[in-house]
């Protein structure tokens, strides 16, 4: 049969009757809604966890206490700042590394961030926000030079792929070899593809997420990385959806066993 895709962006239809499974299955890629005559029980990503996925606070908190590799995340209550492992910091030291501020619920990242590099921009985003400054989160900026989208589920690392600006997008490289290495204008470096894949699998795990796009900045030299955050409903490439459509029907095997 083949599998329902429930989906929000064009990018998804590349998946829309290419995976089979004897019974009826959803693959929920973001909020899409149901329109099949089946009841379908079997499903790839829930929407508890969807909803869960858009709520970037609540994602932030739970990887910060169960110390996933991602940059620390704030909030600022009566004044105050604190870590969301519940450390109260002065002004001082809350800016002892650069922040970002995010709006806690936001389905597309990067928009309506605001970056906070001293004293004088933190007073100035408190006083602008006033009372709504509830809306938003803060966490520590890494400027880590090469950031990819890495495509992963609960069995492992689908695919990969540099992000590059806007304009670059014609050059984008995409790669899955589980010894990524490779030389650019900057350095020869390598992927911590093992590393990366272990720390992703947990991330989803931690959020009851099956399968997601996460995005991971990689310092120069491919030793350090923090995973920003995981989209449940990324963009697809012609290369990604091709992984997809050969990676999914193992991982609903992993998930409920096989059916004839």
């Amino acid at each position: 049969m083949k599998a329902e895709i429930l989906r929000i962006w064009k990018t998804h239809d590349k998946l829309v009757d290419k995976i089979e499974y004897p019974v009826p299955v959803s693959i929920r890629m973001g909020d899409g809604y149901s329109t099949s005559k089946y009841k379908i029980p079997l499903r790839i990503n829930n929407y508890e966890s969807i909803c869960l996925c858009c709520d970037k606070y609540a994602v932030k908190e739970i990887w910060n206490k169960a110390n996933i590799d991602t940059p620390m995340g704030y909030k600022f209550k009566n004044g105050v700042f604190y870590s969301f492992l519940g450390d109260k910091l002065s002004n001082k030291r809350f800016l002892e590394r650069e922040k970002v501020a995010k709006l806690k619920t936001n389905r597309r990242y990067g928009k309506d961030m605001v970056f906070i590099k001293n004293k004088k921009q933190l007073n100035e985003f408190i006083k602008k926000q006033g009372r709504s400054i509830d809306k938003y989160y803060f966490e520590d900026m890494y400027p880590y030079l090469r950031e990819f989208r890495v495509h992963c589920s609960s069995l492992g690392i689908i695919h990969v792929a540099q992000k590059l600006k806007e304009e670059n997008h014609k050059n984008v490289d995409f790669f899955d070899s589980n010894d990524i290495d490779f030389t650019t204008k900057f350095s020869s470096w390598k992927f911590p593809f093992k590393k990366i894949e272990k720390e992703c699998i947990k991330a989803l795990k931690l959020i009851n997420l099956d399968i997601g796009g996460f995005d991971i900045r990689v310092n120069r030299i491919g030793q350090l990385f923090k995973i920003i955050e995981v989209n449940s409903a990324p963009s697809l490439s012609q290369a990604s959806a091709d992984k997809y459509i050969k990676h999914i029907p193992h991982l609903l095997i992993y998930k409920y066993g096989k059916y004839k």
